[in-house]
């Protein structure tokens, strides 16, 4: 039998009930729950569930639209992706001041080097909380935003809008130079990857370069890793 695996992220204020109305949902409409992980930070809710929409007894277009109801009513974001919505992977590239990083992938995909085992990928925005690399996105025809306030502070809400704008799919910190609050990191858990200048687990944070030199460490590299609500703390890949 052919199972069709689709997420669904519930994102919002924590209160009572909100598993149970939207398993619910699901039950009524003869989906079965797969994979469900749920947790609370900050007083931020998430939900992650992975179903099996392959025989349900509805619509995707109805199941969207029900979903969508339900979360105006409990006051929480839903999220529904199936796997099948398209054939390229958007990855949106979040930056702060340093070319490097933003470069090398912005380069990988203008040669096409960008996917990997044959699934496509396509870099279709660049944000910053900084203006400093409007230039190096317009070199390569990227649209650029400037969502910090000056001191590369990040308007969030912003962000969001945008990511939700451009439905991207992942998400790749290329030496973006801030934390990313919980409000972001629900939404796409487990789809935002981090380029971090140590060897994690070692020297999480700030200045690893400074950590690493201090204590002596004679073996220099990076470790890419997936980001959570615990700074530098997320699965290495």
């Amino acid at each position: 039998m052919t199972r069709e695996l689709t997420e669904i992220t519930v994102v919002g204020g924590d209160k009572t009930g909100l598993i149970a109305r939207v398993t619910s949902l699901l039950f009524e409409r003869g989906i079965n729950i797969e994979d469900l992980d749920q947790a609370v930070r900050e007083g931020v809710f998430r939900m992650t569930t992975r179903v099996d929409t392959a025989e349900m007894e509805t619509s995707r277009g109805e199941l969207r639209r029900a979903l969508a109801e339900l979360g105006r009513e409990l006051d929480v974001d839903i999220q529904v992706r199936f796997p099948s919505d398209r054939d390229a992977r958007r990855i949106a590239l979040l930056v702060t001041k340093e070319t490097h990083a933003p470069e090398v992938l912005l380069e990988a995909e203008a040669n096409g080097d960008l996917a990997d085992d044959g699934e496509e990928a396509e870099i279709p925005v660049v944000i910053g909380n900084r203006g400093d690399l409007r230039s190096l996105a317009e070199r390569y025809d990227k649209p650029f935003y400037d969502v910090g306030d000056g001191n590369g502070n990040t308007d969030e809400e912003r962000l969001l809008d945008l990511l939700a704008e451009y439905d991207v799919d992942l998400i790749a910190l290329a030496r973006y130079m801030r934390i990313l609050s919980p409000e972001v990191v629900f939404r796409y858990e487990g789809r935002i990857i981090n380029v971090h200048p140590s060897l994690l687990p070692a020297f999480p944070g700030a200045e690893a370069y400074r950590q690493a030199k201090d204590a002596g460490v004679r073996i220099a590299g990076v470790t890419a890793h997936y980001v959570t609500t615990d700074l530098d703390q997320g699965p290495v890949i």
